[in-house]
């Protein structure tokens, strides 16, 4: 019974990002809130530090900390952390091992406080895209339908 609310411009500024790093992946953090069990996603962070190849996004917190706890105490704690996404450059948009390790490892961090992060991979190409979220719960990372 969840659901993942996201906006065209979000989704559209993520397809903008992707491509600018095509062929190599790309990522970044969503923002938002959960009411009801169901995400809302506000909008997305992009990493200012970070390694990037054909199939590696490494994402280091260089300003993300910083700037999620300023969002955090500008909304009144309203606003947060709710997952992350990535790009997989003319691949599919199935988890890698490492996706699904990085999932376990944020639902398990006590500074992040989240006990359910989402993950959306977004598959680019030269002709076309698609997308996939994801739910990491009770120890699974699960396919959003």
């Amino acid at each position: 019974n969840t659901s993942i609310h996201v906006s065209r411009n979000v989704l559209k500024n993520i397809k903008e990002n992707i491509s600018i790093h095509y062929p190599k992946e790309f990522g970044g953090v969503f923002i938002g809130f959960k009411q009801s069990g169901n995400f809302i996603i506000t909008n997305i962070l992009i990493p200012d530090k970070y390694e990037n190849g054909k199939t590696v996004f490494v994402r280091h917190p260089g300003s993300l900390n910083e700037r999620l706890e300023q969002i955090h105490l500008l909304t009144d704690g309203k606003i947060g952390y709710l997952g992350e996404w990535h790009s997989h450059p003319d691949g599919p948009t199935s988890p890698s091992r490492v996706d699904i390790n990085a999932m376990k490892n944020i639902a398990r961090d006590k500074n992040v406080q989240v006990a359910e992060p989402l993950l959306m991979i977004a598959q680019i190409g030269k002709t076309a895209s698609d997308k996939e979220f994801y739910i990491y719960s009770n120890k699974k990372l699960r396919s959003y339908e």
